[in-house]
């Protein structure tokens, strides 16, 4: 199974995001804004989603997201070519 992880998530006021990402091997992850500005959960799942693609058959992001967005990524990472479901495992929001 093809998979990545996003864990040690941490958006700082500066504009900045870091997290340690696992797929073969463990990287960290930096990602300057362009604005100094704290993103919500949300939109940072939905940044990650986009740079996984449809490369990944589960992908774990330690966001507390709510359920709509949880199901709208699961939908658009799913690639229509593969039988496997493409899997988000985060952390709900309440």
């Amino acid at each position: 199974m093809n998979k990545i992880s996003f864990t040690d998530i941490d958006v700082s006021a500066d504009g900045w995001i870091r997290c340690n990402v696992q797929r073969s091997s463990a990287e960290e992850l930096r990602i300057q804004l362009p604005h100094s500005f704290v993103p919500g959960p949300d939109l940072i799942a939905a940044a990650f989603s986009a740079l996984c693609g449809d490369k990944f058959d589960s992908v774990h992001m330690d966001l507390p997201i709510g359920p709509e967005q949880h199901g709208l990524l699961e939908s658009e990472l799913e690639p229509s070519s593969r039988i496997a479901k493409v899997r988000i495992v985060a952390e709900l929001g309440s």
